[in-house]
């Protein structure tokens, strides 16, 4: 594809986005279609369908742009690499994008309010559900892989559970980033109080020991969404 017809092509698709994150903050997922985003967008329906298979796949996409513009993906990639020196600190700073001052506006969105009522089953469709479940799913197999690289390159003991520090660090990052509900929203200064809890966390998980089986999480690896994930 030439750069011009590939750069307009990508300008299309933003424009999508973009009129797609407009609609499900003001009206929700459920009740915007396909043609309202077309409208808002001032596309047809079928550049809608050049980029996206549908309004699901859209949202999922739109959930990604998101944590790439306030890079709230990156540090956690990169800790799930073999070969990268620091995990442990990608790791950190991953948990600690999460307190920048572009992502706690994005968290008190009415789109993440709306993402959230999808994921609870208040609103939404069991698919879609079920493919940010998947997303989610990533997210913490991409969060196991950096703890595993950080025991390899002896930034951990051998001896910690991997998937009791997941579940501990996820406890401490679902807390913040859902305030509204919990005990951040008693406070002032959420944001302080979590990099506090983040320097406290990181300083102690060469604490949290083995103790008989561990938790075991599943992924399906094999699935079409993972296999689009790790390209």
């Amino acid at each position: 594809m030439p750069k011009r017809t590939h750069e307009a092509a990508m300008q299309t698709k933003q424009l999508i986005l973009d009129a797609a994150y407009n609609l499900f903050s003001s009206k929700s997922f459920e009740k915007t279609s396909l043609s309202d985003i077309a409208r808002e967008a001032r596309v047809t329906r079928g550049a809608i369908y050049w980029h996206f298979e549908d309004k699901n796949e859209l949202l999922l996409e739109l959930c990604k742009d998101k944590a790439d513009k306030f890079n709230l993906a990156l540090n956690l990639q990169r800790a799930a690499e073999p070969d990268e020196p620091d995990p442990l600190g990608q790791l950190k700073k991953w948990m600690l994008s999460h307190a920048s001052d572009q992502a706690n506006l994005f968290f008190s969105t009415k789109f993440v309010r709306n993402l959230r009522a999808i994921a609870v089953g208040s609103t939404g469709s069991d698919e879609v559900r079920a493919r940010i479940k998947e997303l989610i799913e990533y997210s913490s197999m991409l969060m196991l892989s950096g703890v595993k690289n950080a025991i390899s390159h002896h930034q951990l003991p051998s001896d910690v559970d991997p998937e009791l520090i997941c579940i501990y660090l996820k406890g401490i990052l679902y807390s913040y980033c859902n305030r509204d509900e919990s005990y951040f929203f008693c406070t002032d200064r959420p944001h302080i109080i979590f990099r506090q809890l983040v320097d406290f966390a990181f300083a102690h998980l060469a604490d949290l020991k083995r103790q008989g089986a561990g938790v075991t999480q599943q992924h399906s690896h094999s699935s079409p969404f993972y296999k689009s994930m790790l390209r």
